[in-house]
């Protein structure tokens, strides 16, 4: 952490009045990062051999999931997906086809639903649903 006293201190005279401004931004920036770990994502476990975890979030309409054999830490954030994608996910973890059905609705169509890597160390993660024995009757 950078010592705010110390830092204004040094900066002076006028003439390193964009050395202050940049300080200043950095220290901002310091602050907005450290709100940012606070959040941390629920994800929801898949029984699908394409992805393990998802999480759908739909004010942001982002779909953020994790794909099986890769970096434990790598996750793909897709933008501006519905939320009637994210329910067929779930909807499919019961069933089967999860992965066939992402890579042809929002995989494949990059230019539709971007997407970008994150790396991610902290998140929780929320067991799929089963059923109950008198649903299988």
């Amino acid at each position: 952490m950078i010592d705010r006293r110390r830092f204004i201190g040094k900066a002076g005279s006028l003439a390193s009045l964009p050395f202050l401004l940049f300080g200043i931004f950095l220290l901002r920036c310091e602050v907005s990062l450290a709100e940012e770990e606070k959040v941390t994502l629920t994800f929801q476990e898949f029984k699908s051999s394409c992805i393990d975890l998802g999480h759908y979030d739909s004010k942001r309409r982002q779909l953020t999931v994790r794909f099986v054999n890769r970096n434990a830490e790598r996750f793909y954030c897709y933008q501006n997906v519905p939320r009637d994608v994210w329910r067929r996910l779930e909807a499919l973890n019961e069933s089967g086809g999860v992965g066939n059905y992402l890579n042809e609705t929002v995989v494949q169509h990059p230019h539709k639903y971007p997407f970008q890597e994150l790396s991610l160390r902290k998140f929780r993660t929320v067991a799929t649903k089963t059923k109950k024995a008198e649903d299988s009757k």
